[in-house]
């Protein structure tokens, strides 16, 4: 006789007789959690995953300076001239920048966006 050290039955481990099966606890099935059902729609509504139809109509709709740059919201650091209507921009307000450019939205201007 060969002495044979038992082996832990795994999940993934098929019982070796019927009668194993009956007493072996079912496995439960567990609901997705909410970080992973956020993470998959945040994946569904990236950019990657929109057509290059939606991406196209998405650009073009995206505020832009004249050299073609997106606008992005920022907050002024000083004082600035709105580029459009040519009003001052306080320090600390809300603006539609282009850094590239030096072309500032004041919030009333961006507003059109």
């Amino acid at each position: 006789r060969s002495m044979t050290t038992p082996v832990p039955a795994t999940p993934d481990s098929k019982p070796a007789s019927k009668a194993a099966s009956k007493t072996a606890p079912r496995e439960k099935t567990v609901p997705v959690s909410k970080a992973a059902e956020l993470n998959k729609r945040k994946r569904a509504s990236s950019p990657a995953a929109e057509s290059s139809a939606d991406r196209a109509k998405r650009i073009k709709s995206q505020p832009r300076c004249p050299n073609k740059h997106p606008l992005n919201k920022a907050v002024a650091p000083i004082q600035l001239d709105c580029d459009k209507c040519r009003r001052k921009i306080r320090k600390g307000s809300q603006t539609l920048s282009c850094v590239r450019c030096d072309f500032d939205f004041c919030s009333n201007c961006s507003k059109s966006f």
